[in-house]
């Protein structure tokens, strides 16, 4: 058990990391404000402390995993040689983040157990749909994607990816079951997405 006065940034990231070891573990059904003060080593006060209430303790969370999509979806694009290539890199991104933290991001879109409105939670959101608008506005001013398709092309990408996840998840997507076979599957359809937005009517030298 930790003592003494608490450090708040050395207490929040053992607690938030406390939190996703339990999220992944048992859902967020099972998290509480004193079993994340048990497995962080802090005393039940603690959460309370850092965070105010449960909402708070998982919407910081949720704030964390937001920020982690984003980073990973730049971290794609900025691999890629080409703005086909970059769109459909963020959008594997994307389902290969809730692939591999599924209760992380089941709880990201729990609206009903979240402080809707909370600041860095609306900041963290705008980062995850800034690391896919900044492929699509790099196109446009590239000329390869026409500026008013610009945001359904954005929209289009992101319910593309974020439908996927949520069928790979549940084990929807067909007969696919094992993590290569979704693997494979994201890429084939983020590709062809891609691929239909810079070869066709969306497409500048479409026009």
């Amino acid at each position: 058990m930790h003592g003494g006065p608490l450090s708040r940034t050395n207490s929040r990231h053992a607690l938030l990391a406390a939190v996703g070891d339990e999220l992944e573990q048992f859902g967020v059904g099972a998290i509480s404000l004193r079993g994340i003060a048990r497995r962080a080593g802090y005393s039940h006060a603690a959460p309370g402390a850092v965070f105010g209430d449960r909402a708070g303790m998982l919407t910081a969370f949720a704030s964390s995993g937001y920020a982690e999509l984003a980073a990973s979806m730049h971290r794609a694009a900025a691999a890629t040689q080409d703005p086909e290539s970059a769109l459909a890199a963020v959008g594997a991104a994307y389902v290969g983040f809730a692939l591999a933290r599924p209760a992380t991001f089941e709880l990201m879109f729990r609206g009903d157990l979240l402080q809707q409105g909370d600041p860095e939670l609306e900041a963290a959101r705008a980062a995850a749909w800034g690391a896919l608008a900044d492929v699509v506005d790099a196109a446009v001013v590239c000329g390869k994607i026409a500026a008013e398709h610009a945001d359904t092309t954005r929209i289009g990408a992101w319910s593309i990816a974020h439908g996927l996840a949520v069928l790979a998840l549940g084990r929807h997507a067909s007969r696919r079951s094992t993590q290569d076979d979704l693997e494979a599957l994201t890429a084939a359809v983020t590709s062809q997405f891609a691929h239909c937005v810079f070869g066709g009517a969306y497409a500048l030298s479409g026009r």
